[in-house]
């Protein structure tokens, strides 16, 4: 019976999900490798997965679904562990993912994440300082509680170098 087959539609859309959890766990092994070992054996495809992100994160399904299985989490930690093109894509594509309601709704049940962009601005080059200024300060714009996040990361990050807070 030919109306007990998946529409066009609902095809897609599985695919879509299929991909965004196939790219948290391609991330969850990433973070896990780059944990243990300082590096992944396959820094190109971590690389080229962050970079492709940015048209994922184009596609409403996919970030819903992303952000629903805790991409963002997966995300942050990749960036906090990360150098080079790796970081500098991945918080580019945090940036994209914020244009979202619901990444930017996850993150204010999860006060961590922006603890963890604030300490960027503690490490890193200048360009990722620059991204995750730019991802707090928006932030700030959607998140009423954002700014009391980022005070307690700036004390908490103070006291952790030893030195004042927003220093």
């Amino acid at each position: 019976d030919l109306t007990d087959l998946p529409n066009e539609e609902d095809v897609i859309l599985r695919n879509v999900v299929n991909e965004a959890e196939d790219t948290i766990s391609a991330l969850n092994e990433a973070i896990a490798a780059i944990a243990l070992k300082g590096k992944s054996e396959n820094m190109n495809e971590i690389k080229e997965m962050t970079q492709n992100l940015q048209n994922n994160f184009q596609i409403d399904s996919y970030v819903e679904e992303f952000v629903g299985q805790g991409g963002i989490e997966f995300l942050v930690m990749l960036m906090m562990n990360s150098n080079g093109a790796i970081q500098t894509f991945s918080i580019s594509a945090l940036g994209w993912a914020f244009g979202y309601v619901n990444a930017v709704e996850y993150t204010m049940r999860k006060p961590s994440i922006v603890a963890d962009i604030y300490e960027l601005l503690s490490k890193g080059e200048l360009h990722i300082q620059k991204g995750a200024i730019n991802i707090l300060f928006f932030l700030t714009t959607m998140i009423p509680k954002a700014f009391e996040f980022m005070q307690k990361a700036a004390k908490d990050n103070a006291a952790l170098h030893n030195r004042a807070p927003f220093a």
